[in-house]
């Protein structure tokens, strides 16, 4: 059976709260805001492994994606790598929920390919996602033994140096044990130095450094998994120690967690003073809970950097 503690924490504010360890500047999300504001459809791609192909997709025929855009099920009820039901990964989750507050024909582009790092990907970007999206969802952190900063920081920069440049947000995934034995995993200890705990600063300074979005999946629920006694487990999260699509709360963790995301960015458009007050923008207002602040004054110019700010990492700029 379910636990009900468990199923509570798909709306605990304080998880979803954590798990947005950087929220892009309005200047960089009013792309995104305006589209959605004026009733447009949105293209939403994704890049990463298999992580990402589990976010799900919804007509790309012949795509492993394909196996994420079915049955409306809070968890996967059998044991990791023995299902075949068809389960609604976290993107399709993410844009049912855009839909229900913004309707409109929004699309998935999910170029995510299995065990390859953001290294191979960067050679041909654009071969997997459409040149113009409106947000971009990159989720590099599942594959970090194999991915360089420099990699990953030359796809940020190829998605930005783009006439309307996407809103970026990570969703970073975290190893939670070791993998040696699969029926006998072991949690990595909270604050141990791992390939992954180094990808998620390397990830952090990116988006401060390029003012787009951070999301971590270990960060929302490390306090959870680390408590004692636990009060989430391994078979909530990840039950091969990875995958958030083999837990039976991970799809829907991960899908609560980019709404959150996109209910906040959009509050920062509405009080940056960006946009123009609309009716739609209201309704939005009254919906948010707390309330939305009174707008602060406009902010101050950007810095003129021109098209990029410099790299992080000399090999991105090539």
């Amino acid at each position: 059976m379910r636990d009900r503690f468990n199923l509570s924490v798909l709306q605990d504010p304080e998880l979803l709260q954590r798990s947005l360890v950087h929220l892009a500047p309005a200047s960089s999300l009013l792309g995104l805001g305006r589209h959605l504001f004026g009733g447009g459809a949105l293209d939403i791609a994704v890049v990463g492994a298999s992580v990402a192909q589990a976010g799900g997709c919804l007509d790309q025929p012949a795509k492993r994606c394909m196996e994420y855009r079915g049955v409306d099920r809070l968890y996967n009820p059998v044991p990791p790598h023995q299902h075949r039901v068809l389960i609604k990964g976290f993107l399709v989750r993410f844009l049912e929920a855009i839909n229900r507050t913004w309707p409109a024909a929004h699309r998935i582009h999910n170029g995510a390919a299995d065990a390859t790092p953001a290294d191979l990907l960067a050679e041909c970007l654009f071969s997997h996602i459409p040149r113009r999206p409106h947000l971009v969802v990159l989720e590099f952190g599942s594959m970090a033994k194999s991915t360089t900063p420099e990699a990953v920081e030359a796809i940020v920069r190829a998605l930005l140096d783009v006439p309307s440049p996407p809103a970026i947000v990570f969703l970073s995934v975290r190893e939670w044990a070791h993998r040696r034995d699969p029926r006998n995993l072991t949690l990595w200890g909270q604050y141990e130095r791992t390939a992954w705990h180094r990808m998620e600063n390397y990830l952090l300074r990116l988006c401060q450094h390029y003012r787009v979005s951070c999301l971590s999946y270990f960060e929302a629920l490390a306090p959870l998994m680390y408590s004692s006694p636990p009060r989430l487990t391994l078979l909530d999260v990840a039950s091969d120690g990875l995958h958030p699509s083999t837990g039976r709360l991970g799809v829907d963790l991960l899908a609560a967690m980019l709404t959150h995301w996109l209910e906040h960015a959009l509050a920062s458009v509405l009080t940056s003073g960006l946009l123009r007050p609309s009716a739609t923008q209201a309704t939005f207002a009254q919906m948010m809970s707390p309330p939305l602040p009174p707008s602060p004054p406009p902010p101050p110019p950007a810095h003129d950097w021109g098209r990029l700010p410099p790299p992080l990492y000399p090999m991105a700029a090539k």
